[in-house]
């Protein structure tokens, strides 16, 4: 996909922030192509769609290539499916969600547009998997990962438009899961 001298700008949250996944393409490229890329990495703890939007100019900046983008963990509100909310789910907490997961499909949508428009390709990437019935500590945010999986179905769907490509990471684990 990519080819020698591409710069690649992965854009996303703490996901993106933490590099591994950017690594492993860089070294894949790099030792098994032998294609030499240039990548940075504009994640950032905590972030969403609506705010990253304020940070394209640094991206532009390295006159990408190509931008591979993924939001969506934080997009969620995941406060929004806590089991601790006292009022129950309302009509306004369900409606706070539908805008949420609105928001962070448009907002990508309108990055793409900005990425597009100074020459460089997008890949979207569907958010990652969030395991709703782990057995941990706290309360599980039941809804969140049909939430994520709905982004990730805007963001197919969006891509086609766009003639981008689309990552996702979670196909393997649901392949898996459906064999077991």
């Amino acid at each position: 996909m990519f080819k020698n001298g591409d710069t690649v700008c992965f854009f996303g949250d703490s996901i993106t922030a933490q590099g591994k996944f950017i690594q492993r393409v860089y070294n894949y490229y790099l030792k098994t192509l032998g294609i030499k890329l240039r990548m940075y990495n504009f994640g950032v703890l905590g972030d969403c769609a609506k705010n990253a939007i304020k940070r394209i100019e640094m991206i532009l900046n390295k006159k990408p290539s190509h931008v591979v983008m993924m939001f969506g963990m934080n997009d969620v509100e995941r406060d929004l499916y806590s089991p601790l909310l006292t009022d129950g789910v309302t009509d306004d907490i369900i409606a706070k969600r539908r805008g949420a997961i609105d928001c962070c499909v448009e907002y990508q949508k309108q990055i793409a547009d900005i990425f597009i428009s100074h020459g460089a390709k997008v890949i979207f990437c569907r958010p990652t998997l969030y395991d709703e019935e782990r057995d941990i500590e706290c309360e599980n945010r039941v809804g969140v990962a049909h939430a994520l999986y709905e982004i990730g179905e805007r963001l197919e769907s969006a891509a086609k438009s766009y003639n981008a490509d689309v990552i996702n990471y979670s196909q393997p684990f649901l392949i898996a899961q459906r064999n077991a």
